[in-house]
């Protein structure tokens, strides 16, 4: 996450943030906002916002108009389901959308036209056929309307005769970017279409020709687009960081499939649904949790970018020849040192409904009498139970790296950036050349009244970031 930064200025002391990290962990979705209707189909709003799916998703529809004809026969519901970007790809697949919780197949030859509907148990119900017609579209930045399943214009579903000339829809009704429905539901009592049940939609929503949803791909849409994420101009946000991201989220990781066979898998990929109604860095937050990542500013450079949590080389070297003044060190108390990680995420083998995975320190690495303190973590834009329980394993092995270092530097430090690895030599504390990693760097007025810097690190280990012991959820 990346939190801007603050000047403090006195006669004779400057305390300037050049860059820093504020960290994610343990700060789990704090808001409690109201819900602003992300996977649920919602009834009409004043206040609902339109939400962004990236990568897979299963969600439903945010009302946003409805006409009854003027026979009281049939209603028309117009449904939009999310915000597309300029540089996404979005699509339906209609072999996976559900009325209610019953599977709907579409007729063959009209693709709006649903036929029939599937329970769990096989259950095959026809009494639907003709009397419900689902109409799938997208819309470009400019307002060109595509179908997605061969319906009619929305001027012409939704302009015909049967509605009122005054609620008839027109050319001049764009969607400007998004992706939408407009559902034809006829009253029909045998059939059950005496009020629209929820539907479910599987979407995708892809960016820059990938196919997938890559970490930093996504992190740069959102923290640039003007209508659903930051709207900060591209000159100040760090493009080249996000492309290293997504080079490392490229790299493959290894596990144990649900068969029981070695496998691997890209290490990072985004598939969630954010929801518009909450605060820009909440959701970058939900972003970068799912990558391990943090959001840094750099005051200097005037720009956001994004920093991997990852095995880095080191940067800087700090002993007693550029260190001024104490070093104070603090750490973790043993009683708020978490030892057990529940992840939860939505798994897409059971339409993104809440799934979990729990890990927990092994018993010899944990300290005399430690008592048990167990995290729970809400991965929103992770999908997939072997993301979910590699995010987890970091998360727990890092927990264990507890050491909290600050300390004043000469003016050398300025040019430390947050997210920098940096070794510490000192005899006092035995240490020769440990390693940390730079949480916040402040441009600081030393004692002598020279310029110099305060750094804040977190000890730093590079086997958390391995990737054993990973089994892939095998679904009931």
């Amino acid at each position: 996450e990346i939190i801007g930064f603050s000047t403090a200025m006195a006669t004779f002391a400057v305390n300037f943030a050049i860059s820093y990290v504020v960290t994610r962990a343990f700060a789990d979705n704090p808001e409690q906002q109201q819900d602003m209707g992300v996977r649920q189909q919602v009834p009409p709003s004043a206040v609902n916002a339109i939400p962004i799916v990236y990568g897979n998703a299963y969600m439903g529809g945010t009302f946003i108009d409805a006409v009854l004809t003027t026979d009281q026969k049939t209603m028309y519901y117009v449904l939009a389901i999310s915000s597309i970007s300029p540089n996404g790809q979005f699509t339906f697949d209609r072999t996976d959308m559900y009325y209610g919780d019953r599977k709907i197949t579409f007729d063959a030859t009209d693709l709006t036209k649903v036929v029939s509907l599937t329970d769990e148990a096989g259950n095959v119900d026809t009494k639907i056929s003709g009397n419900l017609y689902i109409n799938l579209y997208t819309s470009t930045a400019g307002g060109t309307i595509t179908s997605a399943n061969g319906a009619s214009a929305p001027s012409t579903v939704m302009g015909g005769s049967d509605i009122a000339v005054g609620q008839r829809w027109t050319g001049t009704r764009q969607m400007n970017s998004l992706g939408f429905a407009i559902v034809k539901l006829i009253y029909n009592r045998d059939a059950d279409t005496t009020q629209l049940q929820p539907i479910t939609f599987k979407v995708a929503h892809t960016l820059n020709g990938t196919g997938v949803a890559k970490a930093g791909d996504v992190w740069y849409d959102y923290i640039t687009n003007p209508v659903y994420g930051g709207a900060v101009d591209a000159a100040f946000v760090n493009s080249t960081s996000a492309t290293a991201l997504n080079v490392y989220g490229d790299q493959n990781i290894t596990f144990t499939n649900s068969s029981g066979a070695p496998s691997t898998q890209p290490r990072y990929r985004i598939n969630g649904v954010l929801d518009a109604g909450q605060t820009v860095l909440s959701n970058i937050d939900r972003i970068v949790s799912a990558c391990d990542s943090w959001m840094t500013y750099n005051a200097a450079l005037g720009q956001w970018s994004v920093v991997i949590n990852k095995a880095e080389s080191t940067a800087y070297a700090f002993d007693d020849d550029n260190i001024i003044g104490e070093i104070r060190v603090s750490a973790t108390d043993i009683t708020s040192s978490i030892n057990q990680v529940e992840a939860r995420f939505p798994f897409k083998e059971n339409r993104d409904q809440a799934a979990f995975v729990n890990i927990e320190t092994p018993s010899g690495l944990l300290y005399p009498n430690e008592p048990v303190n167990k995290y729970s973590v809400t991965y929103d834009m992770v999908n997939d139970s072997v993301q979910a329980h590699y995010l987890a394993n970091r998360l727990l092995e890092q927990a264990r790296e507890d050491l909290i270092v600050s300390f004043s530097t000469t003016y050398y430090g300025i040019q430390v950036d947050a997210g920098d690895v940096v070794s510490v030599t000192n005899t006092d504390y035995g240490w020769n050349a440990k390693l940390f990693r730079v949480m916040k760097v402040n441009e600081a007025s030393l004692p002598d009244g020279s310029l110099g810097a305060k750094l804040e690190l977190t000890e730093y280990n590079a086997q958390v970031y391995d990737d054993q012991d990973i089994t892939q959820f095998t679904p009931v």
